[in-house]
């Protein structure tokens, strides 16, 4: 897997490219915790927080059109770009 990412108006934006998919992510904060957008796959949900693995795919399978590796795919990009950022 490799990314890109900058820090753009106090969001984090990011770039991942994984096997034959790939994701142009949005990951903000607000009151109740964090979100992700990813306009290309038409997905837009909250999150817990993005390093928190369980429930972001959960969240992932549940309200979107992702698939499994897909969805661990982005969770894990949300994991390394919230390290990072800190």
């Amino acid at each position: 897997m490799k990314w890109d990412h900058e820090d753009i108006l106090k969001k984090r934006y990011s770039l991942v490219f994984a096997r034959a998919s790939s994701f142009h992510l949005i990951a903000g904060s607000h009151v109740y915790g964090d979100y992700v957008r990813i306009p290309d796959w038409n997905v837009e949900t909250e999150l817990g927080t993005l390093t928190d693995r369980f429930w972001n795919e959960e969240r992932l399978l549940s309200y979107t059109r992702l698939g499994k590796a897909d969805a661990r795919t982005v969770v894990t990009a949300l994991n390394l770009l919230a390290d990072y950022m800190a």
